[in-house]
Order: C-alpha cells, then structure tokens, then sequence
C-alpha cells in the first residue's frame, strides 16, 4: 500500500505516518516496494 494512501486512510498527519513507518522499518517489520508501497512482514 502506497504511504500516500496509509496517510488519507488513516487520518493521522504525514509525519506521524512517516514516523511509524519509520519504526517499523528501523525493527525489520516493514517491507519497502517499488512506487514508494510499503508492507508489514509477516514472519
């Protein structure tokens, strides 16, 4: 899902967003896509 989108859906504020995404990446629960898509590893 396109962090873009993540945001509208969520309602949060862009940088909130950012900084969860962030987190998540930093403890190797993130995956990052092509197109700037993100998605939550499932293992």
């Amino acid at each position: 899902m396109p962090a873009d989108e993540i945001i509208r859906m969520s309602g949060a504020s862009s940088g909130a967003v950012q900084m969860a995404l962030l987190e998540l990446d930093l403890a190797g629960r993130l995956d990052r896509h092509a197109g700037g898509k993100v998605s939550l590893r499932t293992a």
